[in-house]
């Protein structure tokens, strides 16, 4: 008799409506089991397929340095999931031999169904799929993982809640100013860092899966493989625990001290930019605001029109200059201009920066995003958009494509806590008979998102330097 788990797993995985296991049909030798599969309905009662495959083992004779678990991942790379099939010319051609598969087949690790005509006796296919040695085999593996990283979270956690005690600041709630202010005290950035880790550590106590992990990483906006997440949780907890020591700390030392090991201060390096965007996109500001002293990245802003710091900064209108992430995060900025455009590319800030007195005339302040809404942009237009009296409406002008579209959504969340100044959403046309009707390219959000949706649908998506347009364009579009 073959055991009931190999039965259940014939059962769950092979047998298709009105298909049975006719178990009287069992033939036990010392290479394995062979057994009948009949489909049975009201009227008829035929043999369709003939199951061979090799006994199970006990638990405990397959440890890792078996030679069998050795065999077991070798046959996992073919049939790494009980929907695979194979024809025998491929099973074989992984196998090697017809020695090595019938060793397969004989330790349990492959399933053979040969299939029969309507008469039950003519082989009209042989297909070759995992038995239930391997399936078994994955099984304990993917336990033993999901025990492992279990056991992690748990240890990333208690080693959050170590170094949050550490560090020694009031973290029980945000500062009143809110993650967007800045503040000359330069703790200001390390409590909003300890909010973040705080949370992040009772997540993780709470942690039983990857998955779990995953969300409360929050970790970017692209699929990670899962061994990306897992060293973005030993990243998260390298970066507490030397900043909770160190004031001002080098990129190298954050993994030289966490893992202690020859190598270990490049263990980060090769997930460098994704793990510091994912991070500061999270925190809402530069890592260099905790410390973190040779990144070896400063962000430059660059904007054209007038546009004034707390602590003497000030950019005269009609030209065009840049700031940098760090700057912005550490004062606050306000302008007398009257319009705000946030332009997705350089090149159309440059050319409205290089459009004779289109700035001064229009009292317009223009930030450009280079393609990517960051912290620090989110930082600067906040400013703006709360300090500054003189303005009277905002205009979005981004790609007409899904990056755009992305981006356009994002300066919308931005735009929504000042409902009382205009926002306009600008989408050119290229169809001639729109030209010199400039005013009907300026949307609300509304409008705008239908228009968007439909184009992108047709694929008819375009570049801003396509219609950039000119001073009568623009001017239209403020007026509209």
């Amino acid at each position: 008799m073959i055991n009931r788990e190999i039965i259940d797993f014939i059962h769950m995985n092979y047998l298709k409506k009105n298909w049975q296991l006719e178990l009287d049909s069992l033939m036990i030798s010392s290479v394995g089991y062979e057994v009948d599969i009949y489909q049975v309905s009201a009227r008829n009662r035929k043999r369709v397929a003939r199951l061979t495959s090799g006994p199970g083992h006990n638990e405990e004779s397959l440890l890792m340095d078996d030679p069998l678990s050795g065999l077991l991942e070798q046959v996992a790379k073919l049939f790494y999931s009980p929907g695979v099939r194979k024809n025998r010319h491929e099973a074989l051609g992984a196998a090697g031999t017809e020695s090595a598969l019938q060793a397969w087949i004989a330790q349990g690790a492959v399933l053979r169904r040969v299939l029969y005509d309507s008469d039950g006796r003519t082989e009209t296919r042989t297909e070759y799929m995992m038995g239930y040695e391997l399936y078994s085999y994955l099984q304990r593996q993917k336990r033993s993982r999901e025990t492992k990283i279990e056991a992690r979270s748990v240890e990333w956690s208690s080693r959050l809640q170590t170094a949050l005690a550490a560090l020694g600041l009031p973290i029980d709630t945000k500062p009143s100013a809110g993650p967007i202010a800045a503040s000359d005290d330069p703790r200001y950035y390390r409590v909003l860092f300890g909010v973040f880790v705080k949370d992040v550590s009772e997540g993780l106590r709470k942690s039983a899966t990857l998955h779990d992990i995953t969300q409360v990483l929050q970790c970017g906006s692209e699929q990670w493989t899962d061994k990306k997440v897992m060293q973005y949780g030993d990243f998260i907890v390298a970066l507490t625990e030397i900043t909770a020591i160190q004031d001002q700390f080098d990129w190298k030392e954050i993994g030289a001290r966490y893992y202690r090991e020859i190598g270990g201060s490049k263990r980060f390096d090769a997930y460098k930019t994704a793990f510091t965007d994912a991070l500061e996109e999270r925190l809402g500001f530069p890592l260099q605001l905790i410390g973190l002293s040779s990144q070896g990245t400063i962000t430059p802003i660059y904007f054209a029109g007038e546009l004034t710091g707390i602590g003497g900064f000030q950019y005269p209108q009609g030209f065009l200059h840049a700031t940098t992430d760090l700057t912005v995060f550490r004062t606050q900025f306000s302008t007398n201009c009257h319009h705000l455009w946030l332009v997705e590319n350089r090149a159309v800030l440059t050319r409205m920066a290089t459009e004779g007195d289109f700035l001064q005339s229009a009292h317009s302040l223009v930030i450009g995003l280079d393609g990517q809404l960051r912290s620090s942009h989110r930082k600067l237009i906040a400013d703006v958009l709360g300090r500054s009296t003189q303005l009277k409406q905002i205009l979005v002008w981004c790609d007409a494509d899904q990056a755009g579209f992305i981006i356009a959504g994002h300066a919308r969340v931005l735009l929504d806590a000042v409902p009382e100044i205009k926002a306009k959403w600008i989408l050119p046309e290229s169809d001639f008979a729109q030209w010199g009707f400039f005013k009907n390219e300026v949307h609300t959000w509304s409008s705008y998102e239908a228009r968007m949706i439909s184009r992108l649908k047709m694929k008819a998506v375009g570049e801003q330097e396509a219609e950039m347009g000119g001073m009568e364009r623009w001017i239209q579009w403020l007026e509209a």
